[in-house]
């Protein structure tokens, strides 16, 4: 499942396994992540103002913790009772200041749960600069809004301003 994710900006730091049942749930498609404990964190490469994801198989209260840098922002406690479930629950989750970090805790230690169909702003299509290009746009460098493409190139200091690849 971390391959499928890595690309679009998110990893799973704690095991989720492929799978087609989560303990008698099916998944919304072919396949689903099982996770391997209580907890499963999300970590997002660029902050999230929204996630929303499914959890499978699910019984009773999760809770859901919002971080960024390391800064607990959001603490969200919602019962699922999906036990069984086709296709899971749906939670979405709306942050008024971004997230890079979305703990999922099943409350139930005894539980076998899992997740599927995790949404959130894939890497590359936001502004993280506010210079008016995107990652997708070919902004070379999204934190600095003096590098990106249509900037004079400075010659020679080192910095690829204008993003055009060529030796500065």
């Amino acid at each position: 499942i971390d391959s499928e994710y890595e690309d679009l900006g998110i990893t799973f730091v704690d095991a989720l396994t492929v799978t087609g049942d989560v303990d008698g749930a099916a998944p919304a498609d072919a396949q689903g992540g099982l996770a391997g404990g209580d907890s499963v964190t999300l970590t997002f490469e660029e902050q999230q103002g929204a996630v929303s994801l499914l959890i499978l198989d699910g019984a009773g209260e999760f809770d859901f913790v919002g971080s960024a840098d390391g800064v607990d922002l959001y603490t969200e406690t919602v019962d699922l009772s999906g036990e069984g479930v086709a296709g899971g629950v749906f939670v979405g989750l709306v942050f008024q200041y971004g997230i890079d970090t979305l703990e999922v805790t099943n409350t139930d230690s005894s539980d076998t749960w899992g997740m599927d169909d995790v949404v959130f702003h894939a890497r590359g299509l936001d502004d993280a600069d506010d210079d008016g290009y995107t990652e997708a746009d070919e902004d070379c460098d999204d934190h600095y809004a003096d590098i990106s493409p249509g900037v004079d190139e400075t010659w020679y200091d080192g910095t690829d301003s204008d993003c055009d690849g060529a030796s500065d």
